[in-house]
């Protein structure tokens, strides 16, 4: 099972099936507004700036944005 945890409060947001235990890090609705202040900079551009490629899911693992690296590799 893979949980993921909130990377500001650890708070559990959701668990998915594994063969193997492991933790994800994310970020939780309560937190995600504190994320967005702290770093003093539209999210996409924060995105953009990190070197591996980023795909933001929904819960139902619908694409909603992406990085450039990860524009790059999907060619759009």
């Amino acid at each position: 099972m893979i949980r993921v945890v909130c990377c500001y409060c650890w708070k559990q947001v959701k668990t998915l099936p594994s063969e193997f235990d492991e933790i994800s890090r994310g970020v939780c609705d309560r937190c995600l507004p504190l994320m967005v202040r702290e770093l003093g900079q539209p999210m996409q551009n924060y995105l953009d700036e990190l070197k591996a490629p980023v795909l933001v899911v929904q819960d139902n693992a619908r694409v909603i944005s992406a990085n450039a690296a990860a524009r790059k590799l999907l060619s759009r």
